[in-house]
C-alpha cells in the first residue's frame, strides 16, 4: 500500500476503506510499471484543454479528482467496473452531485479510457469494459 504514513499509503488506505464499505471483496492494490489511473485522467485533462467548451471540461476536471484522488496511483488494467461502481457510489453518497450529474461524470470516466485505447495508454483488452453501463445503487429508483 505504500511505506508507512506516505502520501501514498494514506490515498491507498482511504480507497481500500472506501472499496471494502461498498463491497467487502473489493481490495485492489496498486503496483508500479504500467500506465496509472493518474497519468490517463491527467493527460486527457491536459488535451482537453483546447478541444472542449469550459462546461465539459469543468465535468472533466470533476471526475478527474474523484477517480485520481481515490485510484490514481493503480495502473489503468487494474481500474474496472467494480472500482468504477465505487467511485459511483462515493459520489452518491457525498450528497454532492445529483444522481443524473453523476451519471454525466462516469459517462466522462468512460470516455477518457476510451480516449486512453486510442492513444495507447489503455490495452484495447481492457476497451469492452468502458461499455459497460452501471446501474443506479440507489434503492427503489425507476430511473427517471
Amino acid at each position: 500500500m505504500g511505506r508507512w504514513a506516505s502520501d501514498e499509503a494514506k490515498r491507498n488506505y482511504s480507497r481500500f476503506v472506501s472499496e471494502w464499505k461498498v463491497n467487502r471483496q473489493a481490495a485492489i492494490v496498486g503496483t508500479k510499471g504500467h500506465t496509472v489511473v493518474a497519468d490517463l485522467f491527467l493527460a486527457y485533462a491536459e488535451w482537453a484543454v483546447g478541444v472542449l467548451d469550459s462546461r465539459d471540461y469543468g465535468h472533466c476536471k470533476t471526475i478527474t479528482e474523484e477517480v485520481v484522488n481515490s485510484y490514481g496511483d493503480i495502473p489503468v488494467d487494474e481500474f474496472g467496473p467494480k472500482a468504477l461502481a465505487t467511485v459511483q457510489r462515493q459520489l452518491e453518497l457525498s450528497g454532492r452531485f445529483s444522481y443524473n450529474y453523476v451519471n454525466k461524470l462516469l459517462a466522462y470516466a468512460r470516455t477518457i479510457f476510451r480516449w486512453g485505447v486510442s492513444q495507447e495508454m489503455v490495452y484495447t483488452k481492457y476497451f469492452g469494459i468502458w461499455n459497460y453501463s452501471l446501474t443506479s445503487s440507489r434503492e427503489g429508483h425507476n430511473g427517471t
